[in-house]
């Protein structure tokens, strides 16, 4: 199974500085209008 630790953005969209969401063991979910960035 694949799995994802964490995601990095930088200068995408609105996220101008670099952002690191780490995510956990079990659920995660990421939520928000498609597009908005």
């Amino acid at each position: 199974m694949t799995k994802i630790n964490k995601l990095v953005m930088h200068g995408f969209k609105s996220f101008a500085k670099r952002t690191e969401l780490v995510f956990g063991e079990k659920f995660n979910c990421v939520v928000g209008p498609n597009g908005s960035g």
